[in-house]
């Protein structure tokens, strides 16, 4: 029962996930640990539904009997509160606007190639050359403004220059990007001061 439990976890994460590597794996010993309990399941059966309980209800106290009756009202109780716990922590946390995904540059001449948006309102900026990661942060956004605050803020972005920053800190925010957008489902453009970026949506295969 336990390394059941355990390998249906492994699965709906490698699932979730789309852990490619660990899918056909998990999903085997998933249906061995499933043909281990049903071989056993009359064991199971009988422990669980017709072995006579250790104490008799007369064998309780009087008040322990009445206050048992309470779980099937707490019970309840405690699974709802933990839904909507887990409800409004995932909407927190992992809420997809509509900028998420990922977003191509059209300037081949531009400093930076893509743009990633990300759940909890996050984003991520890739190097032109080898699509390192170089800048990272948070970003919010209203009816046609977007600003972009970056952590490690290494670089700041611009439609025809990256400029260099001082050394980055952590602990601060600096403004990476602000300007006016326009977004569709296949295109995004942002524009500051200094001109105009154009993203095209990168769909993936």
């Amino acid at each position: 029962m336990l390394y059941l439990s355990f390998m249906v976890n492994i699965l709906m994460v490698d699932y979730a996930y789309n852990v490619n590597g660990a899918q056909g794996m998990a999903t085997v010993l998933t249906i061995m640990a499933l043909f281990i309990f049903f071989s056993e399941f009359p064991l199971f059966f009988k422990y669980f539904y017709e072995e006579p309980p250790l104490f008799q209800d007369q064998e309780r106290p009087k008040w322990f009997n009445k206050t048992s009756k309470i779980k099937w009202l707490y019970i309840p109780i405690v699974f709802a509160g933990f839904f909507m716990m887990l409800s409004g922590l995932k909407n927190k946390y992992m809420g997809l606007t509509q900028f998420y995904g990922t977003w191509q540059n059209t300037n081949p001449s531009a400093p930076f190639k893509r743009l990633y948006f990300e759940a909890n309102n996050t984003f991520k900026v890739s190097e032109k050359s080898d699509n390192k990661i170089i800048a990272n942060g948070e970003y919010s956004y209203t009816k046609d403004r977007i600003l972009m605050l970056g952590y490690t803020n290494k670089y700041k972005m611009s439609p025809i220059r990256m400029v260099a920053n001082s050394a980055p800190d952590t602990a601060k925010k600096r403004l990476q990007l602000s300007g006016k957008y326009l977004i569709t489902a296949t295109q995004l453009s942002i524009e500051t001061d200094t001109g105009k970026m154009v993203f095209n949506k990168v769909v993936r295969r």
